[in-house]
């Protein structure tokens, strides 16, 4: 993946408004959310002029959100180079998605004790707003890639250069599209599911806890499901779940969960060499 090292180019955020909450939290919570979010990607250096003239604050205040960032794991400090959104090694990975199938599966087992009839319907509700994000999705993929195909007929046809010079690089353009920068909408409905889970779940501790994992691996999420046919095994995968938590079944809503998570966590280590 290419890093793109300009904020200008990767980030269209505007300097921080006055709200009650305090600067540096406002600092913290918005390079948060451009991590997660994936607008700043692994290895992107954050640069401290370029976050003081965008947001408009300090040196000392970026300073603070950085040491904070730093601290969640979202960043890592490089001597002698600087701050970059942190890239996790394959062997963190590994840990991470062990750490995560322990941690979720047991807030599906809470969620299945402690969630109302209620909150089961809207598990059931998120499920379905997942597949039909996921389908939505893989069908504006196809439709980009077909454009393509047609536009290199129609330069073959025409005796135009688009097919042998252009389609390559507008191919590579579309193959990006399937990477982590275009999956923000299926990981949005993704994570409207674990926001059912963890308010049916009723347990603080395993909120703090999950947050902070899935913010960990949320760009590993992303490399998981841009796999090829890896998006819609996650909706079949978390459907079936979800059927087994509308029967109270822990022990088979918990096996498949971590059957999920060790699944997921199979395609995403494939990329890495270490």
């Amino acid at each position: 993946m290419t890093v793109t090292n300009a904020l200008a180019d990767s980030w269209a955020s505007e300097p921080l408004g006055r709200p009650a909450m305090p600067v540096r939290e406002q600092v913290v919570d918005r390079l948060r959310s451009a991590i997660t979010g994936l607008q700043l990607k692994p290895g992107q250096r954050l640069v401290e002029r370029e976050l003081m003239e965008r947001l408009g604050v300090s040196r000392t205040t970026v300073r603070e959100a950085i040491r904070e960032l730093s601290s969640e794991g979202l960043v890592t400090v490089v001597p002698q180079k600087g701050a970059i959104v942190s890239r996790p090694t394959g062997s963190e990975a590994e840990d991470l998605y062990e750490v995560r199938a322990r941690l979720e599966s047991l807030v599906v087992q809470r969620f299945i004790e402690r969630a109302s009839d209620d909150e089961i319907s809207d598990l059931r509700k998120a499920t379905a707003n997942y597949r039909r994000v996921t389908e939505q999705h893989i069908s504006d993929m196809r439709a980009a890639l077909e454009s393509l195909i047609t536009q290199r007929s129609v330069g073959q046809a025409t005796g135009t250069e688009y097919g042998a010079t252009r389609l390559p690089s507008a191919l590579h353009r579309t193959e990006s599209a399937q990477n982590i920068s275009d999956m923000r909408s299926v990981l949005a409905a993704k994570s409207g599911i674990y926001a059912v889970l963890i308010a049916g779940a009723r347990s603080e501790a395993l909120r703090v806890l999950m947050e902070q994992i899935q913010a960990r691996v949320h760009v590993l999420r992303a490399t998981s499901l841009s796999h090829p046919g890896r998006a819609m095994e996650a909706v079949e995968e978390m459907e079936a779940i979800a059927a087994s938590v509308a029967k109270r079944d822990i022990t088979q809503a918990t096996e498949l969960y971590e059957a999920h998570i060790r699944h997921a966590a199979r395609t995403a280590l494939a990329d890495f060499d270490d």
